[in-house]
């Protein structure tokens, strides 16, 4: 394990005002136990967070730039990612809805989760967890929200970092969980391997008749 002290004045400026985006209460819609807040402007406007009343911890959005975007290789990130504080596993899963401004149709875009090191897909664009996202989203919870001002994806963890919607492009390793690019990338060493393992039978099949053929002759 390892532990970094915050420093007082980098804990001063993750709590300025001016490095949070802007959040207002959420209106109706709500659960008998719940409460939420939504970014009300910038970058992550429409970005929503909903969590249940008796958590020990409230939810908060942290600084907007102390998480880098998705950087996967053949993966566009969408708006900014949410940073999601604290990194605390809350005892109900907590329901966010990730801002997805320039897309009517929200139906064909992956979630990304960051770790805190790194990112890793989460979940497919039909809502599927994927190894990345283990532990993070709760299975079956996506929700489309294209009649939304900007269109959101919604879906439940268990415990906060960061997350972000993104399209998967193809090309290089890594993200947009697409079948079609796996069988893609694995069918070229597929045929490589089948082949050196006909040419080595071959050998040692060649091997083997000779030296019957010798024992044969052998006097």
């Amino acid at each position: 394990f390892a532990f970094k002290v915050e420093s007082e004045a980098a804990n001063n400026y993750a709590n300025d005002a001016q490095n949070l985006p802007p959040v207002g209460p959420v209106g109706g819609g709500l659960g008998p136990n719940e409460d939420g807040f939504q970014v009300t402007g910038g970058d992550l406007t429409g970005a929503t967070v909903v969590y249940d009343m008796n958590e020990v911890q409230t939810p908060v959005f942290g600084p907007m730039d102390e998480i880098p975007p998705v950087n996967l290789s053949g993966v566009m990130g969408v708006a900014m990612p949410m940073n999601l504080q604290p990194p605390t596993v809350f005892d109900i899963p907590v329901k966010i809805y990730i801002p997805c401004p320039g897309y009517t149709d929200v139906s064909g875009l992956n979630i990304y989760y960051y770790n805190g090191n790194s990112w890793a897909l989460a979940s497919d664009a039909a809502g599927n967890v994927q190894p990345g996202g283990e532990g993070w989203m709760v299975p079956g919870s996506r929700v489309d929200h294209n009649g939304t001002t900007p269109p959101t994806i919604e879906i439940q963890v268990y415990h906060f970092s960061g997350a972000q919607a993104g399209s998967f492009s193809g090309g290089g390793g890594g993200g947009g969980g697409g079948g079609c690019f796996i069988a893609a990338a694995s069918h070229g060493p597929l045929i490589k391997h089948v082949f050196s393992y006909v040419l080595l039978n071959l050998v040692l099949i060649s091997l083997g008749t000779c030296s019957i053929k010798k024992i044969i002759r052998k006097p």
